[in-house]
């Protein structure tokens, strides 16, 4: 059976119909402002394969060499050294040997209150510890100024930054310091001074080797993986602070 449209029925579809040849025109005509064609080439899976294996191996090669990255040494003549009070002895014992070589006016002890033994200890804070450490291994005492900053849950390293910056402000004369670090640790250090203090200072730092790991297989012990994957986080996050 036939079905037979109304006038009305078969009216509503025409508009309905050259309505969408509008909207498909109009869609034609928009393209070509906003859109265009354009070739690409897709790798095959040899090509994919050979992606993979190189990006396999830039991967494999920044792992291995992440701990040379994160220890920078480029000291300067410096008028002030400054010391990470938590350091090891065996690195305070070099910020010592560096103090008497360097022909410094003054050596910054730095560091914030103890973690833990503070009620068992006469010391206060880490910069105390690194002072008396320092007068031990030669330091003239007259030379050492201890800064200690507020104790912080985290940024550390930022707090001590403020610190020697305030410091500076009141020693004007002085404008060129050398950080003494340890290891991975001491790429952070550079960059947040460098973030922090004026620019009219000149920065240099110092990396002490870090004994606890063998920094050309840093990843084959605890001590090493912990302190080489943690430090660059925090690098990395500092470059944000």
């Amino acid at each position: 059976m036939l079905k037979v449209l109304s006038p009305i029925t078969s009216h509503a579809t025409l508009v309905a119909s050259q309505s969408k040849q509008k909207c498909v025109g109009l869609t034609k005509k928009m393209l070509p402002v906003f859109f265009k064609k354009k070739e690409i080439l897709l790798p095959t899976l040899l090509g994919c394969y050979f992606i993979g294996c190189l990006i396999t191996f830039a991967i494999i090669l920044f792992w291995i060499n992440l701990n040379n990255f994160l220890v920078l040494n480029k000291p300067i003549k410096a008028d002030v050294l400054v010391v990470e009070g938590w350091s090891q002895d065996y690195a305070l014992k070099s910020a010592a040997h560096e103090f008497k070589k360097g022909n410094y006016t003054y050596v910054l002890s730095i560091g914030g209150p103890l973690q833990k033994g503070s009620q068992l200890s006469h010391y206060k804070n880490m910069a105390e510890i690194c002072t008396d450490i320092l007068i031990k291994n030669g330091v003239p005492a007259h030379k050492i100024v201890p800064l200690a900053h507020p104790d912080t849950p985290m940024n550390r390293t930022f707090a001590s930054t403020i610190e020697v910056k305030n410091w500076l402000n009141k020693n004007t004369d002085l404008l060129s310091i050398n950080i003494l670090s340890v290891g991975a640790h001491s790429r952070r250090s550079y960059a947040l001074f460098k973030k922090n203090l004026p620019q009219n200072i000149k920065i240099g730092i110092i990396a002490v080797k870090d004994n606890r790991y063998d920094s050309k297989k840093w990843w084959s012990s605890s001590d090493g993986a912990r302190t080489v994957i943690t430090e660059s986080i925090a690098y990395f996050y500092s470059l944000f602070l």
